[in-house]
């Protein structure tokens, strides 16, 4: 069986799930799991960590704080997100997506460490969202802002340099022994 979610703003309940399925299991260390999302699953990692404080470590592997920037978005990216929050049409979706994808009185609520990886020359999702985040969390004790000058869309150019940064950075934070 097939089953696909469309974009929701209680997202949260996934990955809360998952976490009730996995500190049933013996072999894991409950209180060592941390998140991670790419692109909008960098999205999406932030806004569970929010609503579930037994994720111990977050990363953020491309900045979208919020979808306020919809209407500048070229296609095919407007209708990619348009197709997965289930709307045929891209202006209808607009709204939506607008009032789903919105980190505001969210981000602030995270309680673990935080990594973000964001490229300076992203053109699907501009640096303003990092701002964004930055001032959002702006009181956070452990935020970790990692911007490379070439990085493109989540830094894909550069995967054999920030694949290790953000792994080193998650394995300390959840205390792995090397």
């Amino acid at each position: 069986m097939y089953f696909q979610a469309k974009l929701r703003p209680d997202f949260h309940r996934f990955t809360s799930a998952v976490l009730d399925w996995l500190e049933k299991r013996p072999e894991i260390a409950a209180d060592c799991i941390g998140i991670i999302g790419r692109s909008l699953g960098g999205f999406y990692a932030i806004h569970s960590a929010a609503h579930d404080p037994r994720f111990k470590a977050c990363v953020c592997w491309g900045v979208l704080f919020d979808l306020s920037y919809y209407d500048q978005m070229r296609d095919p990216a407007r209708r990619g997100f348009a197709f997965v929050a289930g709307y045929d049409d891209a202006e209808k979706a607009g709204p939506y997506l607008r009032d789903t994808l919105d980190l505001s009185g969210q981000a602030e609520r995270v309680r673990c460490p935080v990594y973000a990886l964001h490229g300076a020359q992203d053109v699907l999702i501009p640096a303003t969202q990092v701002d964004r985040l930055r001032k959002a969390m702006a009181a956070h004790a452990d935020m970790t802002f990692d911007i490379p000058e070439d990085g493109n869309h989540c830094c894909h150019n550069l995967y054999a340099v920030v694949r290790p940064r953000m792994a080193d950075w998650l394995a300390e934070r959840l205390g792995a022994r090397t």
